[in-house]
C-alpha cells in the first residue's frame, strides 16, 4: 500500500539497505547554458538568495555534504546550516594530495569533517589534520581520480546514509560519468555565462536515447531560479 510514497519518506535507509552505499544527491547551480562557474572559477552567486536558503534547508536534511578541494580553495565555505534551524551535516572534502590549508573554514567549528584522500599519502601528512580531530579516509586511485565508490562504502560504515554533493564542474562530471549520483537537485538561474566549466562534459554518449534521464521530477521556483529535482536513470 502506497509503496512509492512510503519509500520516499525514508529513501536513504532503503537505498543503503539494498545497495550498501549511501544515497548520493548531486546538487548544483547552473546558468541557462549549463555553466557552474566562470573560467576564472567565480561562482558567487549563480543562484539567488532564496535558492541559497533552500540549500541550507537541504544541508539540514542529509547526513553529509561533499565538495572537492577546488571549491574549498576558491570559495572557502563553512558547509554548515545557516539562515534557518537544522542540524549541521558531516563535511566531506576530496583532497587527493592532502594539501589544503587546515585553517580553512571547513575545518573550523564543532561540525565533524572528513577528508577523503589517496592511499599513497604519507601518515606524516595526516598529522596536521588529525590533531584537529579531522578524520582521514584513504582510498585507491584510478586514472588519477579518487575511487569514490570505495569512499562511499567507508562512509556507510560510519552510519552515513545520505550524501549531498555540492558540485562544481569536476565533481559533477565525475559523479555522472561514473554513475555514482542517484538523484539530482539543479538550480537553474536565468543567466548566460558561456564558460568551459559545465555540469556534465565528456560523457561519450553517442545517441540522445542513451542520455541520462530524470524520473519522478519535481519543479519549484525560488525568485527567478527554477529548481529541478529527480531520480537519475542511466542507460544500460
Amino acid at each position: 500500500i502506497l509503496e512509492k510514497q512510503c519509500r520516499s519518506i525514508n529513501l536513504p535507509f532503503f537505498h543503503f539497505l539494498e545497495t550498501g552505499y549511501p544515497l548520493v544527491i548531486l546538487k548544483s547551480a547552473v546558468s541557462l547554458d549549463g555553466s557552474t562557474a566562470t573560467d576564472s572559477f567565480d561562482s558567487k552567486w549563480i543562484s539567488c538568495e532564496k535558492s541559497r536558503k533552500q540549500v541550507h534547508r537541504l544541508r539540514g536534511i542529509y547526513d553529509a555534504v561533499i565538495v572537492g578541494r577546488n571549491t574549498v580553495e576558491k570559495d572557502d565555505p563553512l558547509l554548515t546550516v545557516r539562515s534557518r534551524r537544522g542540524r549541521n551535516p558531516v563535511r566531506i572534502i576530496l583532497d587527493e594530495e592532502l594539501s589544503l590549508n587546515p585553517k580553512k573554514n571547513v575545518f573550523s567549528g564543532t561540525s565533524e569533517t572528513i577528508i577523503i584522500t589517496s592511499s599513497r599519502v604519507s601518515e606524516i601528512s595526516e598529522t596536521k589534520y588529525t590533531t584537529k580531530g579531522i578524520r582521514i579516509i584513504k582510498v585507491n586511485e584510478s586514472n588519477g581520480e579518487l575511487n569514490l565508490r570505495q569512499a562511499l562504502a567507508e562512509l556507510g560504515k560510519y552510519g552515513i546514509r545520505s550524501v549531498m554533493a555540492e558540485s562544481g564542474a569536476l565533481l559533477s562530471n565525475y559523479l555522472l560519468k561514473n554513475r555514482i549520483a542517484d538523484r539530482i537537485i539543479l538550480f537553474l538561474a536565468p543567466k548566460l555565462i558561456g564558460s568551459s566549466k559545465k555540469l556534465f562534459t565528456g560523457s561519450g554518449i553517442g545517441k540522445i536515447s542513451e542520455g541520462i534521464m530524470l524520473e519522478d521530477i519535481s519543479i519549484k521556483r525560488y525568485c527567478d531560479d527554477i529548481m529541478i529535482e529527480g531520480e537519475l536513470r542511466y542507460s544500460i
